[in-house]
């Protein structure tokens, strides 16, 4: 996630809105709209979970000791957002896959580096150790990956355009990204420990564009076979699930058989709730981003469990000019922009009485949603942004923490029974 997203749903033709809202109300209330794929799983309760960024190298090396804040929470369930950036051109494709660390010379300041064995190496060494503290804890792991933009040109990740393996500045997304981490969790976890990957978040574009060669990575990511209790998906944003990009009828065709083949998918969700947040709210916004695929042509499997791979309220919000404030002014306008906020505790929006009490209505809408049973598109986990003002654990960002919504997320796990 970024502190401010790309513009709103590109379904902008009529016959698609339509579609989308009727997905919508099928979602919703249970409209006889489509048939079953398959037969519906039984209804799950959706977990709510932390995540340990992982967005440079300084954040790598802090990785076990962040397992540990999990872990002293009473946490089961932990998610890592592993992130590389690139430098990119002006069509927003990669140029290159790497972090930034120190200088490798030894002089003050820090650098990108593009990557390479030494990298990787490095890399793999810091998500090793948090992996196998993470099974020391007996937590079950989630891993959700990520690109940034680095350099001149900023972007947001849902509009990269690339192959993820074909070779961009000496290696590919799959080289740099994915099989280290899949090495590192072979390395760290027992074979029948539960795991789950989501080989993307929020990068809609690349896999509307390259939906064969996502569909060829989940299948040889899934062939490894050393981990027999991984799970694979693909995630996406809450709207502009395409990046802007219109498959036509091939692509459509393989993009079914692609969803067809993960085992989950994935949601940044963090679309607009109303002033007083309820469960209806999330109801509401699934059926939006389910509708999206299906007026794009390429419908979810009904019984494909959802999950949420990002959520949070930062506490930013628009005044009615469309300007930024941090905090919001309102509490309304926090909960229409839950993906603005900040990482400056000067700015922390949780010293207004007004945006604590929206942030943890949020947070109990939330759980009264995972609540709920479901057939048609389970919502069967939420794993939090924890950083910045998003942090409402403390994990990464303690001054934004709030106990109070800590202990009703653990009241609500205690319900689950997965």
């Amino acid at each position: 996630m970024k502190v401010i997203k790309m513009p709103n749903s590109i379904l902008s033709i009529t016959l698609l809105r339509v579609l989308t809202a009727m997905l919508v109300l099928t979602f919703a209330f249970g409209f006889p709209f489509c048939p079953h794929d398959a037969a519906a799983e039984e209804p799950t309760v959706g977990r709510v979970s932390p995540t340990v960024m992982m967005f440079h190298k300084w954040d790598m090396e802090k990785g076990v000791a962040s397992v540990d804040r999990v872990a002293e929470l009473d946490q089961t369930h932990v998610q890592f957002c592993v992130t590389l950036v690139s430098e990119l051109n002006e069509k927003h494709e990669p140029q290159n896959f790497g972090l930034l660390r120190e200088n490798r010379d030894g002089s003050q300041g820090n650098s990108f580096y593009a990557s390479d064995a030494e990298l990787r190496a490095e890399m793999k060494g810091w998500l090793v150790a948090a992996f196998k503290r993470a099974v020391e804890h007996k937590l079950n792991i989630a891993i959700l990956l990520h690109l940034n933009a680095h350099g001149t040109i900023q972007q947001w990740r849902n509009n990269y355009d690339f192959d993820p393996a074909k070779p961009i500045g000496g290696t590919s997304y799959e080289d740099a990204l994915v099989i280290p981490v899949m090495e590192s969790l072979e390395q760290a976890v027992p074979a029948d420990w539960p795991v789950q990957i989501s080989l993307q978040g929020e990068m809609g574009r690349t896999v509307f564009n390259h939906p064969q060669a996502w569909r060829d990575l989940l299948k040889r990511t899934r062939k490894r076979g050393t981990l027999n209790n991984a799970e694979f998906g693909l995630s996406f944003n809450h709207e502009a699930v395409s990046g802007q990009i219109r498959p036509d009828e091939e692509a459509r065709d393989t993009l079914s058989q692609l969803w067809r083949e993960c085992d989950f998918i994935g949601s940044s969700m963090y679309q607009r709730l109303s002033p007083q947040p309820n469960a209806d709210d999330f109801t509401f916004n699934v059926g939006r981003f389910v509708g999206e695929f299906y007026g794009l042509g390429c419908p979810l499997p009904e019984n494909r469990p959802l999950e949420f791979v990002e959520f949070g309220i930062g506490g930013g919000g628009r005044d009615a000019s469309g300007q930024i404030h941090t905090p919001a002014l309102t509490a309304a306008d926090a909960a229409r922009d839950l993906y603005l906020g900040t990482s400056k505790e000067d700015q922390n929006p949780w010293t207004s009485p007004e945006l604590v009490d929206v942030r943890r209505q949020t947070y109990e809408a939330l759980c009264q949603f995972l609540s709920q049973h479901r057939q048609r598109h389970p919502v069967r986990a939420a794993y939090l942004w924890n950083h910045g003002s998003w942090d409402v654990h403390g994990i990464m960002d303690p001054p934004f923490a709030d106990p109070e919504i800590v202990k009703l997320i653990k009241q609500h796990n205690e319900k689950v029974k997965r």
